[in-house]
């Protein structure tokens, strides 16, 4: 299931880069997205922006080759994701689950609509 949840979130990321050359990862909008959706206590919070102000600096300093690109993005988003389930509860961790299985959906569907 872990492994899931990190494919999900490389892929989301990874549609969205190569689809938007101006993309850039803002720690800030997925860390109050995640402190509302997951009610993360004081001290959750606080780590929680530090696994993502480390993965937004890698990630906005990546080449613009886009297979380089693709094969970081992976490799960054498993750690933090693997990070950031560490600093979660039980009933956290799927609440994430579902939030990743929901971004899943949404790209499924705009590649549809894409095409």
């Amino acid at each position: 299931m872990q492994r899931n949840i990190i494919i999900i979130t490389i892929l989301l990321l990874t549609s969205l880069s190569v689809s938007n050359a101006q993309f850039r990862f803002k720690p800030e909008d997925r860390l109050k997205d995640l402190v509302e959706k997951l009610k993360l206590d004081k001290d959750q919070t606080t780590k929680v922006e530090i696994v993502l102000k480390k993965a937004g600096d890698q990630l906005n300093n990546l080449s613009d080759d886009r297979t380089e690109r693709r094969e970081k993005v992976r490799s960054i988003m498993d750690e933090s994701n693997k990070e950031i389930e560490k600093i979660l509860n039980k009933n956290q961790k799927k609440e994430f689950q579902k939030m990743l299985e929901e971004r899943k959906k949404r790209m499924s569907e705009n590649r549809r609509r894409q095409n």
